[in-house]
């Protein structure tokens, strides 16, 4: 299902925090890695321990560590299969649909996903987000990122990225900071993408970085069926394209009444 990445989407920061990630608990993996290497890896390396009851969640997802012989990293695997109705409405399949279209947004929240199957179960395989907290934890601790306007600008995205798949606005369990890059990663969309085109009232739809919004309104229907339409039923994309357009809308007459410059803002990197 998941098409290889081209690395040129992902910076060199974030690929620099998932080397250290992996580094963190076993071999030092080669300053070459690129996103197509971490894909293969999710899809090929060798399943050396499978621990099923040490992640919390209802898609109750495996924590797996993976070897290939040079590198030992762990990653989180969900094989839950529910595309129905809420409440049970959770499945692997949104999670690979999340970072396809992250993907194809060019926007950096999600790490590398893949569907592989590990014990018999299919499912999806996430590059697991090591040396993070969670947005909550951060202000439970107070602790400031060294420049936080541009933080704050990567929240929002964040949160764009959340209405348009039709997740929880501002989960802040979901999203992690990088301990040392302060890099932002949304991660558990295996609720996303209900078949409703609403935006919930929860989301805040106020500034958007011109990246992102460039995309929004450059992307078409037929290009959100021939990236999704093996991951997502039809009406789950219909949804999707009705929610960015409500999106493009809104930021459209926001940038009407405001002027482009009080709406749309430069993405940036973090600095440390």
């Amino acid at each position: 299902m998941n098409a290889p990445i081209n690395a040129r989407y992902f910076p060199g920061r974030f690929l620099a925090a998932l080397i250290l990630a992996a580094a963190a608990i076993g071999q030092s993996p080669p300053s070459t890695l690129t996103i197509k290497d971490i894909e293969s890896y999710l899809a090929s390396a060798a399943v050396v321990a499978v621990e099923k009851d040490v992640e919390s969640g209802r898609t109750m997802p495996w924590r797996v560590t993976l070897d290939d012989g040079r590198t030992q990293a762990r990653a989180l695997f969900k094989y839950i299969d529910r595309p129905t109705d809420q409440p049970t409405r959770h499945s692997y399949r949104y999670e690979l649909a999340a970072y396809a279209l992250s993907r194809l947004l060019e926007l950096e929240i999600i790490p590398p996903v893949v569907e592989r199957e590990i014990e018999g179960m299919t499912g999806s395989l996430q590059w697991y987000a090591e040396n993070c907290r969670s947005e909550r934890d951060r202000e439970r601790l107070r602790e400031e990122p060294p420049n936080l306007p541009d933080f704050l600008d990567r929240l929002t995205d964040v949160q764009i990225f959340e209405a348009l798949v039709a997740d929880d606005c501002g989960d802040k369990d979901d999203t992690l900071i990088h301990r040392d890059t302060w890099k932002v990663c949304r991660v558990d969309f295996s609720g996303a993408f209900r078949p409703a085109p609403a935006i919930a009232p929860s989301c805040i739809l106020q500034r958007c970085s011109r990246r992102l919004f460039r995309h929004l309104e450059m992307l078409t229907l037929s290009e959100l069926t021939e990236r999704l339409q093996r991951i997502l039923h039809p009406d789950e994309i219909t949804a999707l394209f009705e929610r960015k357009q409500q999106i493009t809308g809104i930021f459209q007459g926001l940038i009407k009444e405001k002027g482009e410059a009080a709406v749309l803002f430069e993405s940036k990197t973090p600095e440390h």
